[in-house]
């Protein structure tokens, strides 16, 4: 609705003569940038508008001392690279589920069009923060429920020796009270955010209190000024950090529960914050991306495929001739759907496959990062190939995807970044310096055309691994 409004208001500043820039009310003279910049750039605001995250992950407080800001950047950093783990296995698991494959392909080029649009390497990693919570909240609930497991394993072979004995009847017994004592923790642990910590907090809260209880001690009105001089060698805000304690209800897993069951807002508060956690996740832009780019890139590569199809399947004396049209119309379409593909992450716009000359003008904006990212695309999909020469295990196939995932990650970031570059610049590059280096980019394109062509001698599926296009197709090359 804001977006709405902002354009009716532009648009009634216009002209006969063009368009007239906007007039900053706090200075009459300051103008701002044009219309067609201002819609483009609320656009993208609109498109880049991103759900909070529900208060199931707590931030904690806003630390200003350097003790506690690197140890909160630590902290950061760590759960990064965890969140980037678990999203990896997560796009892994998913792409070995047909229909649900496209959910991730979708998240894949939601990467690649948000580096496209801000320039950025680390906008290439949304939802991190969402596959950061179910990790620690699955590996929190196995943890929980290994011992009623051990203990139902011991019960059933001692079921298995004497039914009617006494270590049969008390294992049963220690099998019910653990299962009445875990499943309510297990469900309150995912209530109050799914953090690891609320799934141990049995074990860890004599710890975290006495923690807190120091904290507390050390900030009250009678020790703050002994020890204001002395932590103000080390830091001047370093005592009023110390001081910076949250209320039990904040992190406190029993005081969390309490403080709700008291309020009577126990079944609201988790309805909204699952509903909110489900909807963060986008799940029905990331499949119309998926889909409609699925659709957009098996256009593009119907002729050349059935081109190799044919060359490789069929015995006739034209075989030769059908293979270099194959080849040779394989590497024209695989050095512009780099960019097309790229171009509809960008946009989200079906018709984007299909303006290339849009594209076109683009890629010559900035032809050397193009180069750059389609060749390392094209080299972090060499090694799949590879993996086809001999079949592995059915239950193994997942790991095939969670090198997949790893590896067309990557491009796509580095291919958003490079349709970034272009998007910042105003004019093409000249021509003689522009013209080689795309042509290189064909070059490229020429040899994984080639690899693609002689792959039926590697591959288990022989003719039909033509299909299998590891760079542009679905993220999981194994599904056949």
């Amino acid at each position: 609705m804001k977006l709405h409004f902002l354009k009716e208001t532009l648009m009634s500043q216009q002209s006969g003569n063009g368009i007239k820039r906007l007039t900053d009310t706090r200075d009459s003279e300051e103008t701002g940038p044009p219309l067609a910049e201002v819609v483009r750039r609320a656009d993208f605001e609109w498109q880049m508008e991103e759900p909070a995250l529900p208060d199931v992950v707590h931030r904690g407080p806003q630390y200003k001392s350097w003790v506690f800001r690197y140890g909160q950047w630590v902290g950061t950093k760590a759960n990064f690279l965890f969140g980037l783990s678990a999203m990896t296995l997560l796009l892994a698991v998913v792409a070995n589920i047909p229909v649900l494959q496209l959910l991730s392909f979708g998240y894949l080029l939601e990467s690649s069009g948000r580096v496209s649009r801000t320039g950025k390497f680390r906008s290439g990693f949304p939802g991190l923060r969402q596959a950061s919570v179910i990790a620690r909240g699955l590996l929190g609930t196995l943890i929980c429920l290994a011992p009623l497991m051990i203990v139902a394993n011991l019960w059933y072979s001692a079921h298995l020796i004497d039914p009617l004995s006494f270590q049969t009847r008390g294992l049963r017994i220690l099998q019910f009270v653990l299962a009445m004592m875990t499943i309510p923790h297990v469900f309150a642990a995912w209530f109050c955010g799914g953090q690891f910590r609320h799934f141990i907090w049995p074990v860890i809260a004599p710890l975290s209190l006495g923690f807190w209880l120091f904290r507390k001690m050390l900030a009250s009105t009678m020790l703050r000024p002994i020890l204001g001089w002395m932590a103000g060698w080390i830091s001047p805000y370093l005592l009023e950090d110390i001081g910076a304690v949250e209320r039990l209800e904040r992190w406190f897993l029993p005081a969390v529960l309490w403080d709700h069951l008291r309020r009577q807002t126990l079944w609201i508060s988790a309805r909204d914050r699952l509903w909110s956690f489900v909807e963060s996740f986008r799940l029905g832009r990331l499949l119309e991306l998926g889909l409609l780019g699925f659709c957009g890139t098996a256009i593009w590569l119907a002729i050349p495929t059935a081109l190799l199809l044919v060359a490789t399947i069929r015995e006739s004396p034209l075989n030769v001739l059908v293979s270099v049209l194959g080849i040779g119309s394989a590497s024209l379409v695989f050095s512009g759907l780099f960019f097309l593909q790229t171009s509809y992450a960008a946009t989200g716009k079906f018709r984007s496959f299909f303006d290339f000359p849009a594209t076109w003008r683009r890629a010559t904006r900035a032809p050397i990062w193009f180069l750059v990212a389609v060749t390392i695309s094209i080299v972090l999909a060499l090694p799949l190939f590879l993996a086809k020469i001999e079949e592995i295990p059915r239950e193994l196939m997942w790991t095939l995807s969670l090198f997949y995932v790893c590896c067309s990650w990557s491009s796509r970031v580095l291919l958003g970044w490079a349709y970034g570059r272009s998007m910042s610049r105003d004019k093409p590059r000249a021509w003689w310096w522009c013209w080689p280096t795309l042509s290189l980019i064909g070059g490229v394109s020429f040899v994984y055309a080639f690899i693609l062509f002689f792959t039926r001698y590697l591959s288990w599926h022989g003719a039909w691994s033509t299909i299998e296009n590891p760079v542009f197709l679905l993220p999981a090359p194994f599904w056949l």
